[in-house]
């Protein structure tokens, strides 16, 4: 059985002939998952755990869920978790609210039962925009409120982080005044593997369960 996690993460039961807690992950999404980013600081914290994990990163610089579809969704069929963190650059792009939930209800209909989806982030506080910060925060937790929506649609999992993104303040935020500094990323890293882990595990104890 497989599982998708949409960065929008796939998530599966482990096989029976595989250790319960060797996983693979693979991810889809933008700049924000690229380099020493959450997605290595969440691998640390999930490996102190004792899951033995293997990345497969297929997020790019400037993607949006049309890139995603075109070059990412056709690349996962052997995973056995996905993770999809997509939006920034839809909506700093101006994609309109409903060619993004047309993106992302496509990309939902590609993967399994069981997918999770992360928010995101309230990037209106960051240094580099300086104005209309009230109005983009209101119009990101618009898109996310699409995520959440298109997610429940298709029984999928969502890691919110928009609330933990809300406490970041400078020293969260790289020399470009937008992108996440290491400390922003080990921030956004900590909210997303306890939850991260534990729906691995429940997908693990439910698969037990069916085969049992």
């Amino acid at each position: 059985m497989r599982y998708v996690i949409l960065c929008i993460l796939l998530l599966s039961a482990c096989s029976g002939n595989i250790p319960r807690n060797e996983i693979t992950l693979t991810v889809m999404g933008d700049s924000l998952s690229k380099g020493q980013s959450w997605l290595s600081l969440t691998e640390a914290l999930l490996e102190e755990e004792g899951f033995n994990i293997t990345l497969r990163n297929l997020a790019t610089e400037g993607a949006k869920t049309q890139q995603v579809i075109q070059t990412q969704l056709p690349l996962i069929q052997d995973s056995d978790h996905v993770i999809v963190f997509i939006g920034t650059n839809d909506y700093f792009n101006d994609v309109p609210d409903y060619g993004f939930k047309s993106h992302l209800t496509y990309i939902a209909k590609k993967l399994p039962k069981g997918s999770i989806f992360i928010t995101i982030p309230d990037l209106s506080i960051a240094p580099k925009i300086t104005h209309a910060q009230p109005r983009i925060s209101d119009e990101i937790r618009h898109y996310n409120t699409i995520i959440k929506d298109v997610a429940d649609s298709y029984s999928m999992r969502v890691i919110d982080i928009f609330p933990a993104s809300q406490t970041m303040y400078e020293k969260h935020f790289s020399e470009d005044g937008f992108h996440p500094s290491y400390e922003g990323h080990l921030l956004w890293a900590k909210e997303i593997a306890p939850m991260l882990a534990a729906f691995i595990q429940n997908e693990v104890k439910a698969s037990s369960r069916d085969s049992g």
